[in-house]
């Protein structure tokens, strides 16, 4: 895997300019065209940040089961130790290289196309860096219903927490930050925000943080 990451890096190069269609033709045309999900985040100082928290909250926590909407192609993964995984993705191209690299090395994680998720849960549900490139609001609501239903006991997300819609050039119109707590107080009842921790890195590079949500004992979603 790093072999491929390090092989995409050097041949990194501008998408072509293109009409925005959806989301997830969006980032097939970026896996398909041999891009990477975003370097930032996916195999530097920040994806070591992201992957020792997640690895010492599911050791603290005893978390035995991980299921994660949008694993995009696998780079950051290699980072994680999660006993069960299971991953979902709209991109075929991602999906295929997480299918080919993992299927060996961790035959107890799986992964699907988002499009066939069939409501399987997990105890710790994941979605790290994905909100930000939700565009349309049918697609984010999906994500965010999906996601606290499919969490056992925790929900854990890494997000900027602000709304900003990027619709003034070509190449943002992939991105929109949404203020998400927002929607989660007024949507899940069987769940708490139990803590936020800061992403500890330049707000003006990465506004991202984790927020990691538990579920209420006794309260049932309606």
């Amino acid at each position: 895997m790093f072999t491929t990451v390090t092989r995409k890096v050097k041949n990194l190069k501008p998408i072509e300019r293109y009409r925005f269609k959806t989301t997830e033709h969006y980032w097939e045309r970026r896996y398909q065209q041999g891009q990477l999900g975003g370097t930032e985040g996916a195999f530097d100082a920040i994806a070591d940040f992201k992957s020792r928290f997640l690895n010492n909250f599911v050791k603290e926590n005893d978390v035995k089961s991980v299921i994660d909407f949008g694993c995009g192609d696998g780079c950051f993964l290699c980072y994680c130790r999660f006993p069960e995984y299971t991953g979902y993705e709209v991109s075929q191209s991602a999906l295929r290289d997480c299918q080919e690299y993992f299927f060996l090395k961790y035959p107890q994680w799986q992964f699907f196309d988002y499009r066939d998720y069939d409501g399987r849960q997990a105890e710790l549900a994941l979605s790290l860096d994905v909100i930000d490139y939700l565009v349309e609001d049918h697609t984010y609501i999906k994500h965010m219903r999906d996601l606290f239903a499919a969490a056992t006991r925790y929900v854990i997300i890494y997000s900027s927490d602000i709304d900003n819609v990027h619709n003034d050039d070509v190449e943002g119109v992939h991105v929109r930050q949404r203020k998400f707590t927002d929607w989660i107080a007024d949507n899940v009842k069987d769940f708490v925000l139990k803590e936020r921790f800061d992403g500890q890195f330049n707000k003006s590079l990465n506004p991202n943080d984790f927020f990691v949500y538990e579920r209420v004992a006794g309260v049932v979603q309606r």
